[in-house]
């Protein structure tokens, strides 16, 4: 959900042209810490109406090597990789996507998702896309 959250250059939704063929492709960026790790996902939105189908493109799971012994984890496309190969496959990633300028829509975390049920909002994701929708 994090991905719908507000936008900067580290999370939220973006809009992307690829620059062969100039289809449209929405990426999320979700980026967090917790008490012993800090995250970056990269997914790939795809809307039909009111749906959408997410997949992940990119995780990197970063210990706090302070707190724990865990070691970093890359992956691509769910499988795992090293670094390396992490930092190449992003970039040849995005080297073939330009960033399109759009307007800043969004929602607040509680209006998707509900923490004390652990679902999702009913008809949350739907309102969203709509107001986004109506801001063009």
């Amino acid at each position: 959900m994090g991905g719908f959250l507000p936008r900067d250059e580290n999370r939220g939704l973006h809009l992307y042209k690829n620059k062969k063929d100039g289809t449209l492709h929405y990426i999320a960026f979700v980026d967090g810490s917790g008490s012993y790790n800090s995250y970056l996902q990269v997914f790939e939105i795809n809307f039909q109406g009111t749906k959408f189908n997410d997949q992940e493109i990119f995780l990197a799971d970063i210990p706090d090597q302070e707190k724990t012994d865990d070691m970093p984890s890359y992956y691509v496309n769910q499988k795992e990789v090293n670094k390396s190969a992490f930092d190449k496959a992003y970039k040849q990633y995005f080297s073939s996507l330009t960033l399109v300028p759009s307007k800043v829509i969004t929602a607040n975390y509680t209006d998707l998702f509900n923490n004390e049920d652990n679902k999702f909002v009913p008809n949350g994701i739907a309102s969203f896309i709509n107001l986004y929708s109506s801001s063009k």
